[in-house]
């Protein structure tokens, strides 16, 4: 059974395109039940607000790639879902090659708009279904799911080809990209995200 704010929360909520919150408190006059006060109150911010945390709670501040925390929870879930069903899944881990490099001779800078390209080129390689995350300052892991080892190598692959592409000027010189390439099947009924 409803009660009369939620009855009331809903229908302004229908009426306005706004969230609000309802509060409702008994009137009582004469020590007499006369009625009922009925406050809204417009909480747009504080939802944008709380949306906005929940987003930096999950994502890397400067790729807006998922960040470490929300991939291991991630893998967990598909982890398990692997064993539960037995659809094959695999995570390709990169770590970028000679990235201090980079950063301690042409500037963070630099070394920033590396990681940007990066997760550009990534993120737009991705297939519908597979998630990629930046899990440290120049390492990245992608869950691919629906694989077999043979499509998962075959896609650690193209990604590597596709990251040996990336140059970066760097002021007085151009960076390439380099990667050092890891796959690792679900395939161990005893695996976990460690």
């Amino acid at each position: 059974m409803m009660t009369i704010s939620t009855i009331l929360l809903k229908l302004v909520r229908s009426i306005w395109a706004l969230p609000v919150s309802c509060t409702v408190v008994p009137l009582i006059v004469d020590d007499q039940h006369s009625g009922a006060v009925v406050a809204f109150r417009d909480i747009s911010k504080q939802e944008t607000m709380e949306k906005q945390l929940r987003w930096q709670a999950t994502h890397d501040h400067l790729t807006n790639l998922y960040n470490r925390r929300y991939f291991e929870n991630h893998l967990e879930k598909e982890i398990r879902d692997s064993q539960r069903t037995g659809i094959m899944g695999a995570m390709i881990y990169l770590d970028l090659d000679r990235f201090k490099y980079v950063n301690d001779t042409a500037g963070h800078e630099t070394g920033d708009r590396m990681l940007l390209e990066i997760s550009r080129v990534l993120s737009k390689m991705l297939r519908r279904n597979d998630v990629i995350a930046r899990i440290g300052g120049d390492e990245f892991a992608i869950l691919i799911k629906n694989v077999d080892s043979v499509l998962a190598t075959s896609l650690a692959n193209e990604y590597r080809s596709a990251l040996s592409n990336i140059s970066i000027n760097g002021g007085q010189q151009i960076y390439h990209v380099h990667a050092s390439f890891g796959v690792a099947m679900m395939d161990d009924e005893n695996m976990t995200a460690g």
